[in-house]
């Protein structure tokens, strides 16, 4: 039970006091209470809280208020204090006219005590031209209970200012500030062993990094030192990074070298580096940050002369918030990606051919084993290896989906009917189906369509005559070419036609393919749709339907057996439901932006935001509920190289309580082979859950 305390507010011996509170208030002799002061009506105590989150890094704010010039993303961090709460509910007020200009829906509801965080773009309800008077907008959030209804007075609300150029005041001069680069990680790449025939050891990390100036003056020279949060690596020497013009970039090679415990033994490298990887091993890598420091005599040194930042790749710099061995809690139970990786390291290694992984909300990946063997050229397994990942791909075309829908002014519930190529004779019952029916496993299809989904087939299904009398049940896997394979109950059935067609209709719905156009042009477009929209926002590269060009993708292997491996090669004609490559830390740089809701994939500025969209219908995704948003997929077949198999899961755990507690993060598991069937979890998606539950820990 809280105990709120009662504010009196006194003005000379006159006390205005809630009401709820007179039956037991004492008054000291001369007080007496104001009648007219009380409120007729019993007060709402705050059920919520919401703050402004301005500034980053180490430098955020929380504030209530805020005078913008301009339209601009707005973040929001909020919290509830009732332990009834499903959700909660957000509105923006224009605070002159009362009227109501956006609103939107969260979930899940975080912990008592606990936050979360949610952004509004800057067309969400700010004007896009400056205003002729001042314009204030009040953002109010409140908890909702299990049939929507409101819990007590909600948040007490935030203040938005938009300012017309009359009230804009000019800045005032506090003396010249430092102008920094924007500094980013193009790549690292860690040298840890024996050189071969030789008692020497490389310990070092190459790093690349990349100082650009992307705004309007020259930025001021600076010295550039790396560092490392897990004090695995320190810089030998100071890098100086000169004047950039705007538009101007320049790229630094940096060594770090490994800081070595002390000798103790007449071997000391080889006992050295033996100690120091342990604690790599426990820091689970190191943690890389940037410090800039003005460069220029102590007596010119300007406002702010030092910026230190986290060292990521461009695409993660404002969503890279939790470090791997930062210890978060949710629900009671806590534990940091770091202790996840521990645990799935220890429950994968020795049982698979290889695998790639990635977790948490920060650019952290891993992996062991091998991708090939030495048979296909000899290649470790990384967090950054691709591999095509089966079912998962659902997941990624279900992601594209929304946001190519939204970007073409539709959504989820339209028909599929006016998309279908005009050569196409498709049955009726078909052109009824909607995206939702389609993504969502309810299309009434009960064919599992275990077979090639190139165009002929998907138009071959499409063009078949429904009867509403057919009652077939929902098909197995290994159950091809069922007859009657519909069911116009729509009962849930799960098939690789709902996702496949994703590959005719987007490239139509788009507008990249008009009139009657060749398979390879469907196929063509719809890879480059989904690229556009769900990988290049992130910074992911070499993604697609097919091996990247590079060359070192996963092969897919049979434990106990030798010889080549399976390569699934080009898969641009039948792919959608399966088939795209991508990496372990691809994926998880997609779902960070899906669990953190920055609008960079899925729209928040609509009602009710995609991701809610996505979570509550089920839309490409095999698990959905209080614990985690998951897919998992396998794939295996031979060729004449030889036979494998993958299998794969990529899941947002939600964090809160119950069953689901334990903090929000993102986990990624990508395996190149079946799993050893030693008693422990048989399949990646049971790796990957039971490594997240066994590293949880009491609050």
């Amino acid at each position: 039970m809280r105990i709120f305390r009662i504010l009196t507010v006194c003005l000379g011996i006159v006390c205005a006091v809630p009401v709820q509170a007179q039956s037991n208030l004492q008054l000291q002799p001369g007080l007496q209470i104001r009648p007219d002061l009380l409120p007729n009506r019993p007060i709402a105590l705050l059920s919520a809280d919401l703050d402004l989150i301005v500034g980053s890094g180490e430098f955020v704010q929380l504030r209530k208020d805020l005078s913008v010039t301009a339209p601009q993303a707005l973040r929001f961090e909020w919290g509830v204090r009732v332990d009834t709460a499903v959700s909660a509910r957000w509105e923006v007020m224009r605070s002159d006219t009362a009227a109501l200009v956006a609103s939107g829906i969260l979930t899940p509801v975080p912990d008592e005590g606990r936050t979360r965080s949610f952004t509004l773009a800057a067309n969400t309800f700010l004007l896009p031209s400056p205003p002729a008077q001042n314009v204030e907008f009040e953002i109010r959030l409140w908890p909702l209970d299990g049939q929507g209804a409101r819990i007590g007075g909600g948040a007490s609300p935030v203040r938005i200012t938009q300012l017309s150029p009359d009230n804009i005041a000019p800045p005032t001069d506090f003396g010249a500030g430092a102008v920094f680069p924007t500094v980013t990680l193009e790549r690292k790449t860690e040298s840890i062993g024996q050189i071969r025939l030789t008692q020497l050891y490389n310990t070092h990390m190459d790093v690349t990094i990349l100082a650009e100036n992307a705004g309007s003056q020259p930025t001021d020279p600076m010295f550039l030192r790396v560092q490392d949060n897990s004090l695995l690596y320190r810089q030998q020497q100071v890098v100086e990074i000169p004047v950039l013009k705007p538009g101007d970039a320049t790229v630094r090679e940096i060594r770090l070298h490994a800081i070595l415990p002390p000798a103790e033994s007449q071997l000391p490298a080889r006992q050295q580096v033996r100690t120091w990887r342990a604690r790599h091993g426990q820091m689970c890598g190191a943690e890389l940050r940037v410090q800039l420091d003005w460069k220029g005599p102590a007596s010119q040194s300007p406002i702010s002369p030092t910026r230190i930042m986290p060292l990521v790749p461009a695409a993660w710099q404002n969503v890279a918030l939790i470090p791997p061995n930062r210890r978060e809690c949710s629900g009671g139970q806590c534990t940091s990606s770091c202790a996840v990786e521990k645990e799935l390291r220890r429950l994968t290694d020795g049982r698979v051919q290889g695998y790639g992984f990635a977790l948490g909300q920060y650019p952290h990946s891993g992996g062991g084993g091998l991708a090939r063997r030495s048979e296909d050229g000899r290649l470790p397994f990384t967090g950054e290896t691709k591999i095509t990942v089966a079912s998962v791909s659902k997941w990624i075309t279900a992601l594209g989906t929304l946001a190519v829908l939204v970007d073409n002014g539709m959504d989820i519930f339209d028909q599929i009917g006016p998309f279908f190529p005009p050569d196409w004779d498709v049955d009726p019952y078909f052109q009824g189906l909607t995206f939702d029916d389609l993504l969502g496993q309810r299309s009434g299809i009960m064919d599992y369509g275990n077979i090639k989904q190139d165009f002929a087939a998907l138009r071959a299904f499409m063009e078949q005559q429904v009867d509403p009398g057919w009652t077939t049940a929902c098909q197995p896997a290994n159950v091809q070419n069922p007859p009657n394979p519909v069911n116009t109950a729509q009962m849930p059935c799960y098939s690789n036609y709902n996702t496949a067609l994703m590959r005719v209709l987007l490239p139509r719905v788009a507008g990249a393919v008009t009139g009657i156009a060749a398979p390879e042009a469907y196929d063509t477009a719809y890879e480059d749709l989904i690229n556009t929209f769900v990988f290049r926002p992130v910074g992911a590269t070499g993604t697609g339907c097919r091996p990247p060009g590079t060359g070192d993708h996963a092969f897919g292997y049979n434990r106990g057996e030798t010889g080549g491996g399976m390569d699934w090669g080009d898969v641009r004609d039948a792919c959608g439901a399966a088939g795209w490559y991508v990496s372990a830390a691809d994926m998880a740089a997609v779902l960070t932006s899906v669990l953190q809701r920055d609008g960079r994939i899925l729209r928040e500025d609509i009602t009710p935001p995609m991701a809610q969209q996505m979570q509550m219908r089920g839309l490409g995704i095999d698990n959905s509920n209080s614990f985690w948003m998951e897919k998992n997929g396998a794939w295996g077949g031979c060729n004449d190289n030889g036979c494998g198999q993958t299998g794969t899961s990529a899941a947002i755990f939600l964090g809160g309580a119950g069953n689901g507690a334990g903090p929000a993060m993102v986990g990624v598991l990508f395996l190149n082979s079946d799993v050893d069937a030693d008693g422990g979890p048989g399949s990646a998606r049971a790796l990957l859950q039971r490594a997240y539950q066994n590293a949880l820990t009491p609050q």
